[in-house]
């Protein structure tokens, strides 16, 4: 589970404030050693050999994960018996003190990942999507505009146009590298492409190059993926659902709601919004 820190108000200092006292005495104990010229050795017999090595590297002494319970609009730290006021609404997993000069308890809060889905077409080699748990897009990018569009059009009109496979290959492998690094800084859940298999034509010849690429460099980097089926994507409302949208040249448009939005963006939507029911 990823997580996030924030820092929180400490209301009762508990077993930290001896814990501190423990630190600040180490913390003396080495600055001395180290004034004489010597090397710190072992600890003294009443500081606690984890606390006084963690000194020896740091002036902070790092405590946790440490569980922690709920009381009334408080937190206890289990074991520590230190009260701390939360820094925003929502149940923390555990908290994490940092005891030095000061006292520093943060709770780590959970990090809904986002869901990406990626389009793949000509105009835009990649439409990339991420949206959130409440189905809002909170990043995109489009990758490889008009990059393939010259070839792809050898392809679909003439037999000798198969020959162009090759030079599409080599354009699309550096838009891959650069649409997945956006993907990773993304951080996703999961990723969810478009199972191309079983259309056998042309057009999708193409395109299932440029997925099969894009699914190879996600398995490389340990990123988890998904293949859902792209039925009726391209005419599906991201927006309110209506099944009958309208495609006017780049334009996807909604007559029910009247979403009026990039078909590529809006293909990408619904299939990332698809993972939601499917994975």
């Amino acid at each position: 589970m990823k997580v996030r820190l924030f820092e929180s108000k400490v209301v009762s200092k508990g077993e930290l404030e001896r814990i501190r006292n423990e630190v600040l005495f180490a913390s003396m104990y080495v600055d001395s050693l180290k004034r004489k010229g010597l090397e710190a050795g072992p600890p003294p017999i009443t500081v606690p050999k984890g606390l006084y090595y963690q000194v020896v590297s740091s002036d902070v002494v790092r405590i946790g994960p440490v569980e922690v319970v709920r009381q009334g609009n408080s937190y206890l730290l289990k074991g520590l018996n230190a009260v701390v006021e939360p820094p925003l609404e929502g149940e923390p997993v555990h908290a994490i003190a940092e005891v030095g000069k000061e006292i520093k308890v943060y709770l780590a809060y959970p990090v809904e990942q986002s869901v990406v889905g990626v389009d793949v077409g000509v105009r835009h080699l990649f439409t990339v999507v991420a949206i959130d748990k409440e189905r809002r897009v909170v990043a995109k990018r489009y990758f490889g505009e008009n990059l393939i569009s010259e070839e792809f059009a050898k392809v679909v009109s003439t037999s000798e146009g198969l020959g162009e496979i090759t030079t599409i290959r080599k354009k699309v492998e550096p838009v891959v590298q650069r649409a997945v690094d956006f993907i990773e800084g993304l951080d996703p859940k999961i990723v969810v492409l478009e199972n191309l298999k079983g259309i056998e034509n042309r057009i999708a010849l193409v395109l299932r190059i440029a997925t099969d690429s894009i699914r190879q460099e996600l398995y490389r980097r340990g990123l988890k993926y998904r293949f859902v089926n792209p039925y009726r994507s391209s005419r599906l409302c991201s927006n309110c659902g209506y099944r009958e949208g309208i495609l006017e040249g780049h334009v996807f448009f909604c007559p029910n709601c009247g979403l009026r939005i990039d078909r590529d963006l809006n293909a990408a939507v619904n299939l990332a919004m698809r993972c939601y029911y499917e994975c």
